[in-house]
């Protein structure tokens, strides 16, 4: 079973519902929940599930025994999918800032999203044993995504619906984040952070970043989403964890930009962390000092 923690935000008082998600902080669902909460400023008890282990409590009280799911202080309400929870969240708290003000914008921008996401598989990860000319077809689908996506933003950013946050940035984010990162390394080779290129989206990239309820807390750090990209290369386009050719040069250049990303992180050059984020990684570590231990020991990778 996850051990509860307390987060709040600047609304609402007291604890209104108790947020489950993955243990790792890498499901990109519950990324959308975690930052809608934070956004709308809500104080919240969260509870971390290992998603090898899960608890049967948990599977008694969310049917699909997936994360999030979200359980409601008042009256014990569970809800669970992140697109679902969105929604429930805007009806249960009126008083904070609505994600869905426009439920139509952000189903049609949705859609633009939805296109790069769809344009990226069979390029960001699983290639496979495709030619060069069939990667160079798919790379130019994904441009042309990301270009609609792009022209959107310039012509009403910064965000996805324009000057405020909304559920569409909220579920856009946790794919966009990573991609973000990991796309130089795949055989898309795509910076999506190139604002000669792609003005709109960096800038929105840069507006995302600029706001506390994501950056401060929700927001991956560049070195994770670095060194899971090879992993996730060789699992989804290797053959028995194991690729070729220039599918292994890939998966290579993003192990060693990983390592040396990771040998900075002690260099100073991050800034120093604040009296208070040490006391919390501290105190994360000591509480869940047997699972770093065994995941530190473990001789096969999860």
């Amino acid at each position: 079973a996850g051990l509860p923690s307390k987060q709040s935000g600047v609304g609402v008082s007291g604890p209104v519902l108790t947020l489950y998600r993955d243990t790792n902080g890498w499901c990109p669902f519950c990324e959308r929940v975690w930052l809608a909460l934070r956004e709308k400023g809500l104080e919240f008890d969260e509870v971390l599930i290992n998603l090898y282990d899960k608890p049967q409590w948990y599977k008694d009280m969310v049917p699909t025994s997936l994360v999030p799911a979200v359980k409601f202080a008042s009256d014990g309400e569970v809800v669970w999918e992140s697109d679902v929870i969105l929604r429930r969240l805007d009806e249960a708290f009126p008083e904070t800032r609505p994600l869905f003000a426009d439920p139509g914008a952000v189903e049609e921008v949705n859609r633009l999203t939805g296109r790069v996401m769809n344009a990226s598989m069979g390029i960001a990860y699983r290639v496979g044993n495709l030619t060069e000319a069939q990667i160079d077809e798919r790379r130019e689908g994904l441009v042309a995504a990301v270009g609609e996506l792009d022209e959107k933003l310039r012509a009403a950013g910064p965000f996805l619906l324009g000057e405020e946050l909304s559920a569409a940035d909220c579920m856009a984010v946790p794919m966009l984040e990573r991609y973000g990162v990991q796309m130089p390394f795949t055989a898309a080779g795509l910076d999506l952070r190139d604002a000669a290129r792609w003005p709109g989206l960096a800038r929105w990239y840069e507006a995302m970043e600029s706001r506390p309820s994501y950056a401060a807390r929700v927001q991956g750090d560049a070195y994770s989403w670095t060194a899971v990209a090879p992993v996730m290369m060789r699992l989804f386009g290797g053959q028995n964890g194991t690729l070729t050719g220039e599918a292994e040069a890939r998966a290579r250049r993003a192990e060693e930009a990983a390592a040396s990303l990771l040998r900075g992180l002690g260099d100073g050059s991050e800034g120093e962390p604040s009296p208070a984020a040490r006391t919390e990684a501290a105190a994360k570590i000591i509480n869940n000092r047997e699972a770093v231990v065994a995941d530190a020991t473990a001789l096969e990778a999860k």
